[in-house]
């Protein structure tokens, strides 16, 4: 009966990656497949779920949070809430809030069972995308009912756990792709499966063993392969399998199907696991395992011979769980007992693949909803992959075996048989040939467990009921005729097609010997008899000769033969004894009036075998037919009628009669001596009887002996496959550990709890000197290659405290070649955790130290780079603020107004001078933010060497008057002409020279000298000029350092000068740019320096007539003088969104006699540049709003008539190379940095604005 909503359920569990899964499922159903969906999924309980709303996004169905009491409907979608675990009853969902509990909260479990329960074969299970291994078990529930069960593709899944975990349980039917699921619910949706069709009533008015049904054909693929009858299950059950599997394959009709397996063998092996779905866990009906503690387990102990064990039998004992549960709470009852009390469980079931299971004892983390703590900690191990396995010391107390216990012998003997929910499963029929057997295994005080729905039925004359309500039985001592065999009508004829055989006589179509016998046993009925006068084979109808006599039966001849006949049957069969030969009498009659009957009696002995003295008797009566008086008997009648008649006796009739009354004594005296005679051979008879009865109770004795062998027999194969079992698994192992000691890269040794060599990997055979021969020696008698340095190693003290405490050790040893590694001593731990050695590893960490030492060696120098970085940023702040307090305190001076003519014009000249050495500080940092990220480029062209050395004095010239230093050339003609950046080759000496200057003593020298060398190879010219001075001169320690960036060598707070430590790392890197090299030599303290730069020369010949460059320090810039410009009837837009810089420039600017307007924004510049018509255009680039290249831009879409060919200078704090070429690129003419010269910015604007004037 199905307990359903009338439609399928489609329950859908994921977790990690789940919610990515469910959206591709729904996205792919259609909205009226008829099917309803619920969605579970493991959420965080401490927030709210956004689910409903994102997975709403991706189908049309409706989808809503589940509300407790919800009404399951069809075509939608109902999604768990947080913190809840749900179950479902007669179609609705229930909320169950959530509980604190040890390890996961397996929701999609126990949804799944509940949904199994409630819905029956309606059921549908999907497990997709998660972590751990929640679902397995409620896909199981779920199939067990008949459900069908799908797996998301583990390829597809972002997560593969949970469907990994599915897949390996064997339950699930179907492993496809979230969207190819979604197809297959659309299909199964319509199959007669799940909704009511002819097809599904054909099959339930089919007979189950009409031969000539395809569902017998089924029957009889299933036996023929899987070697199991199943024509005597419950049809219901067996139909709902096969029902199932025609879903699967898409296939709606039962004789297709019958076909399908015909030519499918492996689908006969899916079928007949389908059928054989385990249902069981541990501890299954908690009160009934107490029960079998209070009531059964105690009478075990009653009147026990010590050493006997106890034996218990669990047929179908599926996976395992019920068998380990039975043993548990044997050991618990036993307590202290147990280790003097042997245990022997039998577990049997029909599924190899369950045996198997059964017999590794692995569960999932699931049974801890079943098991106690205490029995998790006490009887199980708990596995490092997750899961639990059941302890050693239970496995070993199991046996486990393949067995039909409708068809091979039983095990014998027993205590207990616990036949829980087997029975069920099976027909009448069935049950009454297996409660026998268990009534034949049991001991004469056992006892039989069965499931809360099974009973006895009619063999309440074999058991007595112990326990109602658990169903536990106890064994009656009463007889039973066991059959082992199984009954012949449970075999299933093939049904074969033949051609009707036409309906003529001929000798070959008739049974002739048959049609003889049955003539011959009508006109000749009779018995065959043994020696003992025992029937053994009644031949025809033998009433009214013999017949069964009234009181309790017997098939002896003389008990069962007629009164009368008795006298003449002894005489004849005695005769034929003696003769050893047929004996017949003739015109014997019995019985009186309608009953008389007359026949002819015939013994006839016949010998068994030609060699065997036992005879048999066959005893025939002949009936003859009652005949009508002759003519001469009429005769003798009617005279002896007229002597009577007459009076008168005939002497010679008178003798007659004397002679047969004579012969009649005599024949009376005969027959009582024989019949005397008789009854003492009776008496021997009866003795022999009794001693022949006797011997059968001993052969009867003999085949229980012989069936207790064939039993202990099974008990030896059971353990032997057990054993082989245990063999291979002991093998294999044996191989990996092999494998893996010869494959791993570690030396490893294994020593025993006595500190002997077990075994060790052929690299600890290198490493510590080990031969093969060492195994078995004592760790005492072994000289190891190593030693530790800095500790005092005793080896053997290690192994002693890591045996005794459990705890692993640790030491860093060096070996003969300096290698260095780390020890590490371990306990050796069993299977059970007991301790049974130690193992020593050696790990290689040489490399590791020495990538260690690196570290720590770079760790060093970060700490140095570190706190050289903080140094220059406390210098760059000094040296930044320095400037910027005098052009504060002489700008708010200016302000109050309080200064003369000369005092202000002093503090112009401050200012102008502080804001020039500022700007040369934010150069440096631009060039060596260049250097670092490889982005300082060259403009290289041939120049003269001399040239650019001369343009740098002159730079430097002035701060060298104003100290009274004295700069002293000397200049080779002959050296040629170098490939240079002319204004960085400048910068190079011009750092040189300042520093000269900087640190040399007023009224000193600084001289600047260049020639012409040749490498050592002889072939190349360079060109090398030096700089040297006579100042302070530079430490040893620090040379080395001298051009690294940010160092200098006096960096503390009483320095007499000033500056970053950039400019000699700029300068080095600008040589080297150049392909040229540059050195440092000091003689010591106040003794000087000299700086010596080496380029490579170009070419021989000197440029004609160079000009003299120009160096402004400040920008970098190369001028041809310094001779005041004038703008006068200039007319230049300023745009610049910063109001102090447009006006400061826009004075300056027309302090040269230019024509000024300003704009804040490039939207204003655009609408004065149409009114204004300026010469130049003067604009930033860092702009809110609108940038300066978006102003370029529209100003060059405009027509020349309308000023689209302005020349523009981009003006911006924008200063890097990149940063110049993209403003060219935009459309200006020409690029300065912020801070500009005035000077520079008034000679750049004339030069642009020349290009374009027209004279007047």
């Amino acid at each position: 009966m199905r307990m359903s909503s009338g439609f399928p359920i489609v329950g859908i569990g994921a977790s990690a990656g789940g919610l990515e899964a469910f959206t591709k499922l729904l996205s792919h159903l259609s909205t009226d497949s008829g099917l309803a969906f619920v969605l579970l999924q493991h959420l965080d309980p401490k927030h709210a779920s956004m689910s409903a709303e994102i997975l709403s996004r991706a189908t049309k169905m409706p989808v809503t949070e589940v509300q407790d009491g919800a009404h399951v409907e069809p075509n939608s979608v109902y999604i768990i809430p947080p913190n809840f675990g749900m179950e479902i009853l007669h179609g609705v969902l229930k909320l169950i809030p959530r509980t604190e509990v040890r390890g996961q909260h397996f929701v999609i479990d126990s949804f799944f069972r509940s949904l199994a329960q409630d819905q029956k074969s309606l059921a549908i299970g999907v497990v997709l995308s998660g972590t751990g291994t929640d679902g397995t078990q409620g896909l199981m529930a779920i199939k067990a009912e008949g459900g069908i069960t799908f797996a998301q593709a583990p390829k597809s899944a972002k997560f593969d756990n949970m469907p990994e975990s599915a897949i390996a349980s064997g339950m699930v039917d179907l492993v496809l792709s979230p969207e190819q699921i979604a197809g297959e619910l659309a299909r199964i949706a319509q199959h007669p499966y799940v909704i009511s069709t002819p097809v599904e009533a054909a099959i339930v008015e089919e007979p189950l063993l009409k031969a000539q049904d395809s569902l017998s054909k089924i029957f009889l693929l299933l036996r023929n392969q899987c070697h199991v009858d199943f024509a005597f299950y419950k049809a219901n059950t067996v139909k709902r399998r096969i029902e199932r599997r025609m879903v699967l394959h898409r296939i709606g009709d039962l004789k297709a199907y019958s076909a399908y397996l015909s030519h499918h063998p492996d689908e006969v092996g899916a079928l007949y696991a389908d059928i054989l779905i385990h249902v069981t866990g541990f501890f299954r009906d908690p009160e009934a395992f107490e029960a079998l503690k209070s009531e059964v387990f105690p009478k075990f102990m009653e009147n026990r011979i010590p050493g006997n064990p106890i034996r218990v039998w669990v047929p179908g004992c599926s996976t395992g769980e019920e068998v380990y549960s039975i043993v548990i709470s044997l050991l618990e009852f036993l307590g202290e007992k147990s280790s003097s009390t042997p245990i022997q469980i039998f577990a049997s079931d029909i599924s190899e693949r369950a045996i198997q299971k059964a017999r590794s004892g692995e569960y999932p983390d699931t049974i801890s909803d079943d098991v106690s703590r205490e029995r998790l900690s006490r009887y199980f191990i708990k596995m490092e992959g997750g899961g639990y396995k059941i302890a050693k010391a239970i496995r070993d107390v199991c046996l486990f075996s393949r067995h039909d216990i409708t068809a091979d012998p039983p095990f014998s003997k027993l205590d207990l048989v616990s036949c829980r929910n087997v029975l069920i499963y099976f027909t009448a029929t069935l049950q009454k040939h297996v409660i026998p057997i268990f009534h034949y295994a049991l001991a004469p005080h056992g006892f039989l467990w069965l499931g809360k729905s099974e009973t006895i039925g009619g063999s309440s004359d074999l058991f007595s009921l112990l326990d109602k309500v658990n169903k536990i039985y106890a064994r009656k001592d009463a007889p039973v005729a066991l059959n082992l065999r199984f009954p012949s009508s449970t075999y299933v004829h093939e049904k074969k097609e033949s051609a009707p055989v036409p309906k003529t006589f001929k000798t070959g179509t008739l049974d002739v010997q048959k049609i003889t016998e049955q003539t011959i046993q009508a006109e000749y009925p009779g018995v065959l008899v043994n020696e003992e006068m025992e029937i053994v084979q009644l031949r025809g109808r033998t009433v009214p000769f013999i017949e069964p006599a009234p009181g309790v039966p017997s098939y002896h001849l003389f008990k069962m033969a007629h009164p009368e006949l008795l006298r003449d049957l002894r005489v004849a069969i005695q005769s034929a004894k003696k003769l050893n030969n047929a004996v017949r009498k003739e015109d014997l009659s019995i019985g009186k009036g309608a009953m008389h009957r007359t026949f002819n009696l015939n013994v006839i002995p016949i010998r068994v075998s030609p060699h065997s003295k036992e005879r048999l008797y066959l005893i025939l009566f002949e009936k003859i037919l009652e005949r009508k008086p002759n003519k001469s008997s009429k005769i003798v009648r009617s005279v002896r009628k007229g002597n009577k008649s007459s009076g008168k006796k005939d002497p010679y009739v008178l003798e007659l009669l004397q002679e047969l009354a004579r012969a009649q004594e005599d024949r009376h005296l005969l027959i009582e001596k024989f019949e005397a005679a008789q009854e003492d051979l009776t008496t021997a008879n009866e003795e022999l009887q009794s001693a022949n009865e006797e011997l059968q109770s001993a052969n009867e004795e003999l085949e229980t002996a012989k069936e207790e062998l064939q039993s202990g027999n099974e008990e030896l194969s059971t353990v032997n496959d057990e054993l082989q079992t245990r063999s291979f698994e002991q093998i294999q192992t044996t191989n990996d550990l092999v494998n893996l000691l010869g494959s791993v890269e570690i030396p490893i040794v294994m020593l025993s709890e006595d500190r002997r060599v077990r075994r060790f990997t052929p690299l600890a055979g290198k490493a510590l000197n080990l031969i093969p021969t060492d195994i078995g020696r004592p760790l005492s008698d072994l000289r190891l290659n190593f030693s530790a340095p800095d500790v005092d190693l005793n080896l053997e003290q290690m192994v002693s405290q890591t045996i005794e405490t459990m705890n692993s050790q640790e030491v860093e040893v060096q070996d003969a070649k300096g290698r260095w590694f780390r020890l590490q001593v371990r306990p050796y731990k069993t299977v059970d955790n007991r301790i049974d050695g130690a193992v020593l590893a050696l790990v290689d960490i040489d490399d590791l130290r020495v990538s260690l030492k690196g570290v720590k060696e770079a760790r060093s120098e970060a700490e140095n780079v570190n706190r050289a970085k903080d140094l220059f940023l406390a210098t760059l702040s000094h040296e930044l603020r320095t400037p910027l307090t005098s052009i504060l305190s002489w700008a708010q001076m200016l302000r109050m107004g309080k200064l003369d003519a000369e005092k202000t014009k002093r503090a112009g000249e401050i200012i102008e001078e502080s804001g020039k050495t500022q700007a040369q500080l934010i150069n440096d940092l631009l060039d060596v933010s260049r250097i670092v990220a490889g982005k300082l480029s060259l403009e290289t062209r041939e120049v003269n060497p001399a040239a650019a050395i001369k343009s740098a004095i002159e730079a430097v010239r002035p701060i060298a008057e104003a100290r009274s230093i004295q700069i002293e050339t000397f200049f080779s003609p002959s050296v040629g002409t170098i490939m240079a950046d002319p204004v960085r080759l400048q910068q190079v000496f011009w750092n040189l020279l300042t520093n000269a200057v900087k640190f040399s003593a007023p009224e000193s020298k600084v001289s600047v000298k260049m020639e012409r060398i040749i490498d050592h190879e002889g072939e190349k010219a360079k060109a090398m000029i030096q700089v040297s001075d006579s100042g302070k001169g530079i430490d040893a320690e620090f040379l080395p350092q001298i051009f690294d960036r940010f160092s200098q060598e006096d960096s503390s707070s009483v320095r007499i000068h000033g500056g970053l430590g950039l400019g000699l790392a700029i300068v080095r890197n600008l040589v080297e740019l150049h392909g040229g090299t540059i050195r440092a030599e000091s003689l010591g303290n106040k003794l000087g320096a000299t700086f010596t730069v080496i380029l490579p020369i170009k070419s021989d010949q000197g440029l004609a007539g160079p000009q003299a460059i120009h160096f402004d320090s400040q920008n970098g810039s190369i001028g041809a003088g310094s001779v005041p410009v004038r703008l006068d009837g200039i007319r230049v837009l300023i745009v610049d969104d910063e109001a102090n810089a447009r006006e400061a420039l826009g004075e300056m600017l027309r302090s040269c006699g230019a024509e000024i307007r300003a704009a804040e924004t490039a939207k204003e510049a655009l609408e004065s540049f149409q009114q204004f018509k300026p010469h130049v255009l003067v604009s930033d680039i860092a702009m809110p709003g609108e940038d300066g290249y978006s102003l370029i831009e529209k100003i060059r879409t405009l027509s020349p008539a309308k000023g689209g060919n302005t020349p523009s200078l981009a003006l911006t704090a924008y200063a890097g190379v990149d940063d110049a070429r993209r403003a060219l690129s935009a459309g200006f003419q020409a690029h300065l940095a912020k801070p500009v010269d005035g000077q520079h910015l008034v000679k750049t604007i004339a030069r642009l604005a020349g290009k374009n004037l027209k004279p007047v």
